[in-house]
């Protein structure tokens, strides 16, 4: 019994040791104490680094490129480090370990943020200098921008960047031809009707972004590559999507800064899949979103604030008629989950999840946070547009109405026969009173 006691002990004793020293490989392997081994890899991360610099500074790279060599660095040391300290063959082990820790300590949340900002200290600190020109929309406005290109009869692209995003517009005689976003503010693709929709799965849009990273293809040509959409439904999709990433830009301008570079021939992407979009009604359409923009935010003034339903929320919701993706948004709103929360669970850009919070708080199923007035101020129906526009017009006929009657009570009954030798021309006493005939009115 005691010798079996004194073999546990050892057997206790030879785990602790060895445990030990796994764990001093491991620290040591993650501080890299060979250093031709380090320098080695240094060296690798920092040409990697110097050309992602470069394609910042050319407005070549894309916004997740930064991202993805932080994670990649990251993930490529976690996983030597556990492949010493599991001391196996077993690549699988070490990458189940590597996996873990990245998702505990590094969450994709807090790449992104660091990413971006090593994007925009990129950025701020060296303005390219390449380009035909280059500025901020803060002091010469996007519009202002895409007008003098498109009058000057002028081909080439301009690309406008934010912090989180950058559209490319391809432009050739007058006309914008292609829009080309890094990234996509929608995963959910519009249908025929609310019943009917797709939504792009997170992952293949991640696989997209790579390919555009690689070989310059716009998002959709990769997804059409990676088997999700067919050719024919590319022409209605590249310019919906296109739009909608530029006027979420147009509605941020203080944020943006745009480059223009003259180009003697366009990508043949453009040539193949371009359709010539006039600019006035792209910035017609822009300028109308930003004034509904200004309304929805006057019902949720706060994006970052939590969405609070009211208390018989399902009661009220089993009234209304539904589709299935309005369904899904509501099951989301807990009163914990804000607007720009929402935006990419739902997978909808954060402009139309406003629509769909304005329209609930219509419906009395979630609270509005700037009152009831705040509802009456919003319009983006078709609807509600053409019923403003008919009162607008009802009201300047009964004003016109008034004017006349008025008019028609005071006027001298022998204008009719009035030749016009007096000077007056047959005015009326309306317009002698107000001076309109150039008298002083005395």
């Amino acid at each position: 019994m005691e010798d079996s006691r004194v073999i546990a002990e050892k057997g206790e004793v030879q785990l602790a040791a060895d445990l030990k020293e796994r764990v001093c490989a491991l620290v040591d392997s993650l501080v890299q104490p060979d250093n031709s081994h380090a320098q080695e890899s240094f060296e690798a991360l920092l040409t990697r680094a110097t050309e992602l610099w470069r394609r910042k500074q050319a407005m070549e790279g894309t916004k997740s490129e930064t991202r993805d060599l932080l994670g990649e660095v990251l993930f490529s040391r976690l996983r030597a480090a556990f492949r010493d300290f599991h001391n196996k063959d077993d690549a699988s082990v070490e990458i189940r370990s590597a996996e873990w820790v990245m998702g505990m300590l590094f969450a994709g949340s807090t790449l992104t943020e660091f990413a971006r900002a090593l994007d925009r200290a990129m950025l701020e600190s060296s303005r390219p200098q390449d380009f035909s020109f280059a500025g901020r929309a803060d002091f010469i406005s996007v519009e202002a921008v895409l007008q003098m290109l498109t009058s000057g009869k002028y081909h080439g692209v301009l690309g406008i960047e934010k912090d989180d995003n950058r559209i490319d517009l391809f432009i050739r005689d007058g006309m914008v031809l292609f829009l080309d976003p890094h990234h996509l503010i929608r995963r959910v693709l519009p249908g025929h009707n609310s019943m009917n929709y797709r939504e792009v799965p997170a992952e293949l849009i991640k696989q997209a972004e790579d390919i555009k990273a690689h070989k310059g293809t716009p998002l959709l040509l990769g997804l059409v590559e990676l088997g999700f959409l067919k050719e024919g439904e590319l022409p209605d999709l590249l310019q919906h999507l296109g739009l909608e990433v530029f006027n979420e830009f147009l509605s941020e301008q203080g944020a943006c800064s745009f480059f223009y570079r003259k180009l003697d021939e366009l990508p043949q992407f453009v040539e193949d899949l371009g359709h010539p979009m006039p600019v006035t009604p792209i910035l017609l359409e822009g300028s109308k979103r930003r004034d509904d923009w200004s309304a929805m935010l006057k019902v949720f003034p706060d994006p970052d604030k939590p969405v609070q339903p009211v208390p018989d929320m399902f009661a009220r919701i089993s009234e209304m008629d539904l589709g299935v993706l309005e369904i899904k948004l509501l099951a989301m709103i807990n009163g914990d989950a804000s607007p720009r929360q929402l935006a990419p669970l739902i997978g909808l850009p954060l402009f139309e999840v406003y629509q769909h919070l304005v329209r609930y708080a219509r419906d009395g199923v979630i609270t509005a946070d700037g009152g009831a007035q705040s509802l009456s101020d919003v319009i983006f129906t078709l609807e509600e547009t053409m019923e403003k526009a008919f009162e607008v017009l009802d009201a300047n006929d009964d004003e016109l109405s008034r004017e006349h009657a008025l008019d028609d009570a005071l006027s001298d009954p022998f204008d009719e026969q009035d030749d016009g030798s007096d000077g007056t021309e047959g005015e009326s006493f309306l317009d002698i009173l107000s001076g309109k005939d150039g008298s002083s009115g005395d």
